[in-house]
């Protein structure tokens, strides 16, 4: 009896995690690792001339990531869509990189029609987390995948990227969240790696 108790109570805590992942409460904590900068690959990204732009391949579902030099992101991460930063200027793109993971969070249309955060950013406090950078060269292409959400309210959506420079925004794509995603995060994370503020890329 004491084993089946057991059971019911593990059954019940997973349930409502996985409840809690599915509606979330509130910003979701972002996370952007990138692939490999590589040549762009005419057959798959449609040519911009003389562009820094994103392309959305939302029905593509990011996978085998571990083979294309994805280190910390899981291999075939459920939920996750494919994205190419693509460089056609002739300048190089450079963006710090946190642990191998731009500086960038989802942004959509709430139901007032302004842009809000549906994602927010934790800084590291490691000097380590910084060593390396994206190095976009001109004619190169770099993969990210990119977080699905999916919810009741039906939306524009959006990546901002924060950059040496400034701030950089996405063309918009469909998509859905919950409304009590627009909620921001108030609470302070403490780690030892991460630590501080939700950061929603307005100041750094």
């Amino acid at each position: 009896m004491k084993s089946i108790s057991i059971i019911l109570i593990q059954f019940l805590f997973l349930s409502t995690l996985i409840l809690a992942q599915e509606k979330p409460n509130g910003n979701m904590r972002a996370w952007y690792e990138i692939g490999e900068e590589a040549s762009i690959d005419s057959s798959i990204i449609d040519l911009k001339s003389d562009q820094l732009y994103f392309q959305f391949n939302t029905d593509e579902k990011a996978k085998n990531l571990e083979s294309l030099g994805f280190g910390w992101t899981d291999d075939n991460p459920e939920s996750h869509f494919v994205a190419y930063l693509v460089n056609t200027t002739d300048s190089v793109f450079n963006s710090r990189l946190q642990d191998g993971s731009l500086l960038m969070i989802q942004e959509a249309l709430n139901e007032n029609g302004r842009w809000s955060p549906i994602e927010y950013w934790v800084r590291s406090g490691c000097g380590n987390s910084y060593f390396r950078s994206l190095n976009l060269e001109p004619g190169q292409q770099v993969m990210i995948p990119i977080k699905k959400y999916q919810g009741s309210y039906k939306t524009k959506m959006r990546l901002k990227l924060q950059t040496s420079k400034g701030i950089i925004y996405s063309e918009t794509f469909e998509g859905s969240v919950e409304v009590s995603q627009f909620k921001r995060s108030t609470e302070t994370v403490y780690g030892i790696l991460y630590h501080g503020p939700a950061n929603y890329l307005e100041l750094w």
